[in-house]
């Protein structure tokens, strides 16, 4: 699961980085701005779900009772 958000979050900063330098249209070129911000934004997602992963693992669980 986490492999995955993170070739998600990949794959959109460089979509919206191509898109960015390629595209001469004003609104291809905010719709690449936008791409890019859901990529940076996804990292906060991809932050609290290793958290989540780390905070539910049954080995560390299991050793500190």
């Amino acid at each position: 699961m986490i492999v995955l958000m993170s070739l998600m979050i990949l794959f959109f900063l460089i979509f919206g980085l191509i898109g960015y330098y390629i595209m001469e249209i004003g609104i291809l070129k905010d719709l690449s701005i936008g791409i890019i911000i859901l990529g940076l934004g996804m990292f906060g997602l991809l932050k609290a779900a290793i958290e989540m992963f780390e905070n539910h693992r049954i080995d560390k669980n299991k050793a500190a009772n």
